[in-house]
């Protein structure tokens, strides 16, 4: 049950909000919103910039040449880009997390979403999500697919930690009613993230974004060429 718990949680932790209020009186916020802190979207945002986008533009053949002989070209076009990706990046993850709370609020006594988000919110439990967020699956992704969309290796993460807090994180995972609960939700819970993770930007945004490159990147090449 730890290992499919621990999958379940790797979908959200790898993968930048403002906290939103999710007092006492709203537990399955508050579990939905200790899942996607705003650490984890700026460290999902990170991930997505240079793993996935800088390193689609780096194998580009043309433009790989171009980096080259102009070095810093990729990252000025990702900096002109980043106003337009970042808030978009914002907002699908904000989609998520209420995702995640109207599913707790139907599949989740509030008080378990409580215990849950206790855990997760404690100093332990955010060690977990960090550990997690750092032992990515091995082999990388196929295809298309976002690097979000594969949870990383759950059981890496754990062992990862330190002793003391490995062995206290199976003791509350093995002995939860509420980790029962959550783990039963996998397959939505996983749902919800590749729904989130293979999102497209708005027409306006790709627009937007088009011309933002293309000015940067005329920018950076009229300066590159006109050195001596």
């Amino acid at each position: 049950m730890i290992r499919i718990l621990a999958a379940t949680i790797a979908m959200f932790a790898s993968v930048p909000l403002s906290a939103q209020a999710s007092g006492p009186a709203n537990p399955h916020l508050a579990l939905a919103t200790a899942l996607t802190s705003d650490d984890q979207v700026d460290d999902s945002y990170a991930h997505a910039i240079e793993g996935m986008f800088k390193s689609t533009l780096r194998a580009d053949p043309s433009l790989a040449v171009t980096e080259a002989e102009c070095p810093g070209l990729i990252d000025a076009m990702v900096a002109a880009g980043e106003p337009i990706m970042r808030p978009a990046h914002q907002r699908d993850f904000l989609i998520y997390r209420d995702k995640l709370t109207r599913l707790f609020a139907n599949e989740m006594s509030g008080e378990h979403a409580a215990e849950g988000a206790a855990f997760f919110g404690s100093a332990l439990g955010k060690r977990f999500l960090a550990s997690l967020a750092m032992h990515p699956t091995i082999g990388g992704v196929s295809g298309e697919t976002p690097a979000a969309a594969t949870p990383p290796d759950a059981r890496a993460g754990l062992d990862a930690l330190e002793p003391l807090d490995r062995r206290e994180i199976e003791g509350i995972l093995g002995g939860s009613a509420w980790a029962l609960e959550f783990s039963r939700l996998q397959p939505r819970i996983a749902e919800a993230q590749l729904e989130m993770a293979t999102s497209d930007y708005l027409p306006s945004e790709d627009a937007a974004m088009d011309q933002a490159f293309a000015a940067a990147a005329e920018t950076h090449l009229t300066a590159c060429y006109a050195k001596p």
